[in-house]
């Protein structure tokens, strides 16, 4: 598996490339100060242009991603802590409390996703 993924961000490189020079040279008349404007160019898209709007976006999309994967490993320690808990009634609240905490952490989640998406596209006039 190691050996994939290492093939897939190294070696796969030279497999996709015209000639060596695209290979493993760089081309100088593309005027960019990064690899991903560089294979931008090459591909055709206008690379000059600075837009927030995707960064926002991806800024965004990743945070809530990362939200939900919290959601759903406290989701996972709650239930495994009430199913061991044994009868101890302590324990059992503590599980419950931890559950409803992460259930009102993702209605939060959601709603500040919902009201940043409402000014963005809405009011900001982003999507349009």
């Amino acid at each position: 598996m190691l050996f994939v993924a290492f093939f897939m961000f190294t070696g796969a490189q030279p497999l996709y490339a015209w000639n060596l020079q695209d290979a493993f040279g760089s081309n100088k008349d593309i005027s960019t100060d990064n690899p991903l404007g560089e294979v931008g160019a090459k591909v055709g898209y206008n690379v000059s242009q600075r837009e927030i709007d995707p960064i926002i976006t991806a800024v965004i999309s990743i945070v809530v991603g990362l939200l939900g994967v919290i959601f759903l490993a406290l989701m996972i320690y709650g239930g495994y802590s009430w199913m061991t808990a044994r009868g101890n009634e302590e324990a059992v609240k503590t599980a419950q409390r931890l559950i409803v905490g992460a259930v009102i952490g993702l209605l939060l989640v959601v709603a500040a996703y919902a009201i940043t998406y409402y000014v963005l596209y809405r009011v900001g006039g982003l999507l349009q």
